[in-house]
């Protein structure tokens, strides 16, 4: 049987989840790590293949609506929660929860779907490719000269972060209730810079879930205080990464020396709408959206 997820079914898909994912008694859940896609209004579009009262494979889809460079703005799918139980593969589980991802994603009338994986040979027999670009570039001891006069703070401070954000010319259209959301993801780190006037020139999101440990994968912001804002961070931890892309106008990247240590496609992803001219290699999905 294939079907959405129950608000009562919830727990038991995020245990299912977190074994999954093999996550540990001490890191958290997948369900909090990846939060709008848990909320209950967003339940309706999962499907779980349940057998004898089992969860045996599941996958989601999150509506968003992104803007590219032009402002042209597109509706497409985020795929997540995509898992199956070791003892169930090899039985078409996925394919069959994936199709059922699909159809619902045809009914909300989505021009793409999107997925993160290196599994690039197993989508692609479901329809799905490459597209986009990443780099990940080591910062290291990154160290800035006059930085703006400002400290560094702990969260992000709405509607200010949201303001900054809004500034990006390739994002995820994000409505309050899905920055609610993302708010509740606790393996983020959120820092902000603030003037000593106490405006907000700059955030920055690091860390999330078990593959971003370290990466400094979302950021908005004026460009000196947004350096300040690095190089502070840089000043405690020698480990961190800096998520961009070769589309992106990005005053980090363009003060580095050093070649990215990744240059690679962004994501995978699958047009469902044949007339949509929608301009894929300019889609970026800031890190709290690749979900």
């Amino acid at each position: 049987m294939i079907r959405a997820c129950t608000l009562t079914e919830l727990p038991a898909w995020t245990q299912f989840l977190n074994e999954a994912f093999q996550y540990g008694a001490n890191e958290g859940s997948y369900a909090v790590d990846f939060a709008p896609l848990f909320e209950e209004d967003s339940l309706k579009n999962s499907r779980l293949y349940i057998e004898d009262g089992k969860i045996l494979s599941s996958a989601t889809v999150y509506p968003v609506e992104m803007q590219i460079r032009s402002g042209e703005k597109y509706k497409i799918g985020i795929i997540g929660a995509v898992a199956t139980a070791e003892a169930a593969r090899g039985r078409g589980l996925s394919t069959a929860v994936l199709q059922s991802v699909e159809d619902v994603a045809k009914k909300l009338k989505l021009s793409a779907l999107v997925l993160w994986s290196d599994q690039l040979e197993f989508y692609s027999k479901f329809g799905f490719h490459a597209f986009g670009n990443q780099q990940v570039h080591a910062l290291g001891a990154y160290t800035v000269n006059n930085p703006v006069l400002g400290k560094r703070a702990a969260g992000w401070r709405l509607p200010s972060v949201e303001k900054l954000y809004g500034l990006h010319a390739q994002k995820n259209i994000r409505d309050q209730k899905y920055w609610n959301a993302l708010l509740k993801v606790r393996s983020c780190e959120k820092w902000s810079w603030i003037s000593p006037e106490g405006e907000v020139l700059a955030y920055v999101g690091l860390g999330r879930g078990k593959d971003m440990h370290n990466v400094i994968h979302e950021w908005a912001g004026n460009a000196l205080a947004l350096k300040a804002l690095v190089a502070d961070l840089c000043s405690e931890r020698v480990d961190l990464l800096w998520l961009t892309s070769s589309l992106l106008t990005d005053p980090i990247r363009d003060s580095l020396n050093a070649p990215p240590i990744l240059n690679s496609h962004l994501a995978l992803l699958k047009n469902l709408d044949v007339e949509s001219t929608i301009q894929e290699q300019e889609l970026w999905f800031w890190g709290l959206d690749s979900l």
